[in-house]
């Protein structure tokens, strides 16, 4: 995993540059009601587990980039680095599609590693069995690199293009992989079609706004409605297709060692699911024509791709608004960027 240990400890600055009109740039007090913080003699316990009873710690790092686990990078006595990734309490107000999702991470990153195409770390171990402490965890490989988020700005636009077109080739590898019913990688219901999928995943976040008295400015029924009004657009989707969902800058680590930098790292696969792989991040909006053209398949040339992506863009803004419930984050400055977004989506989708 390619992480910094010299992070700051709380202040993150994060910004998404997809696309400026679709997406933002923040500061962020990044202190959530999901994550915890592990003493040091736990932290201890649990890499004993992992290395052997024999193993001991030489430094612990608290990364804190993330917005829902806990994470920390540690370096042994015999000079390995790892990194600790620890879940939420499993009493955790969490949203609905939340449960089980490092589960998922942990499945599909196994899946992945033996495919050179694409970079994710070595999983050393993970247990969901609540024996050392109730929280799920794992660790996996530290890798050297640098967060593509914090770096973006330093980078020329030639060396940011360089890896947007990486990062396309990243994602088509992994679109590559086909399942035979839709829905999300954790244990869930699966359906036969990609519209039926959908349904079932805006059903469930609308559930969890209505559990935190979270108000938003579309209806359950209304947006129903529109997927039926728009459903052979849905019905060109007849793959299963694996989608990372989340694989924004923040999430993509980077070599620049060398003259040019390269991806040497995507990490966080909780939030796969088997659908459209027009749902990815750097799809968004008009997507990013570096990344398209890394992808290598023509994307969102159709109407019925554009109306996909609205209702994509939609379903993001809709749990980036709700997912406060739960998260209580002290700065709201992502919630106000996401109802804002929200409210022109839904302007777009009206008038399809």
């Amino acid at each position: 995993m390619c992480f910094k240990s010299d992070a700051p400890r709380i202040l993150r600055n994060l910004e998404y540059n997809v696309d400026v009109s679709v997406f933002f740039r923040w500061s962020i007090l990044l202190e959530s009601k999901t994550k915890v913080h592990l003493s040091q003699a736990i932290i201890h316990t649990l890499t004993q587990a992992a290395f052997g009873s024999g193993s001991s710690i030489l430094n612990i790092t608290e990364l804190t980039e993330g917005w829902y686990n806990t994470a920390y990078a540690l370096t042994l006595s015999s000079g390995h680095k790892t990194v600790l990734k620890v879940g939420p309490p499993p009493d955790a107000d969490i949203l609905s599609y939340e449960h089980n999702i490092m589960w998922s991470e942990v499945e599909v990153m196994r899946m992945l590693e033996p495919d050179p195409a694409i970079p994710v770390p070595h999983m050393t171990m993970a247990d969901f069995t609540g024996d050392l402490i109730l929280n799920a965890y794992y660790f996996m490989d530290y890798v050297e690199g640098e967060v593509w988020n914090n770096i973006s700005k330093q980078l020329t636009p030639a060396h940011n293009n360089r890896l947007s077109h990486q990062l396309g080739d990243i994602t088509a590898h992994i679109n590559r992989y086909t399942n035979d019913t839709f829905g999300y990688y954790a244990p869930s219901p699966r359906y036969s079609t990609w519209s039926d999928a959908l349904h079932q995943m805006f059903g469930m976040i609308f559930t969890d706004a209505d559990t935190y008295a979270i108000s938003l400015p579309i209806t359950l029924d209304e947006i129903f409605t529109r997927l039926e009004e728009q459903y052979p657009s849905f019905a060109e989707v007849t793959t299963p297709q694996l989608v990372h969902w989340d694989l924004w800058q923040g999430n993509v680590f980077v070599d620049t060692t060398q003259d040019a930098p390269d991806i040497c790292a995507v990490i966080d696969f909780e939030r796969v699911y088997w659908g459209d792989p027009l749902g990815e991040v750097f799809f968004r909006g008009s997507g990013n024509p570096s990344y398209i053209a890394g992808y290598g398949q023509p994307v969102l040339h159709t109407k019925a791709q554009r109306t996909r992506n609205l209702f994509y863009d939609l379903y993001l803004y809709v749990i980036m608004v709700v997912e406060d419930g739960p998260r209580q984050y002290s700065d709201k400055g992502a919630v106000k960027w996401a109802r804002k977004k929200l409210d022109e989506t839904l302007e777009s989708i009206r008038q399809l």
